[in-house]
């Protein structure tokens, strides 16, 4: 996400510098994924999460140290997943952050980054 602060998270990967505001839109993200994917897993053989400013997976506070998941594993940590995930971000390193913090979930899915 161009022109927003980057920080090292506390994994050692990039993470998103927001307000505190961002928790609250954060956790609408997660129950929204949620109630759709629950929903339509039943009507629907493919369900799709596309984040075009998924930016690196994790967000801080800003002047805190207070760490939460980004739209990107918000919609991962979900009880029944999409089928499919597709996230872009215009910062490579971003992008990098989140592979790697997908890769290191128990059970990860294979999304796909552009």
């Amino acid at each position: 996400m161009s022109g927003q602060s980057l920080i090292k998270g506390s994994d050692g990967g990039l993470a998103l510098v927001t307000g505190e505001w961002s928790q609250d839109k954060h956790d609408y993200i997660h129950r929204l994924a949620n109630i759709f994917s629950t929903g339509m897993k039943n009507r629907s053989k493919f369900r799709c999460f596309i984040d075009l400013l998924a930016g690196p997976g994790l967000c801080v506070i800003e002047g805190t140290q207070t760490e939460f998941f980004g739209s990107p594993l918000q919609a991962i940590n979900i009880r029944d997943r999409f089928t499919n995930y597709y996230f872009n971000d215009i910062n490579p390193g971003s992008i990098t952050s989140l592979r790697t913090r997908v890769a290191n979930l128990t059970t990860p899915p294979v999304p796909h980054y552009f």
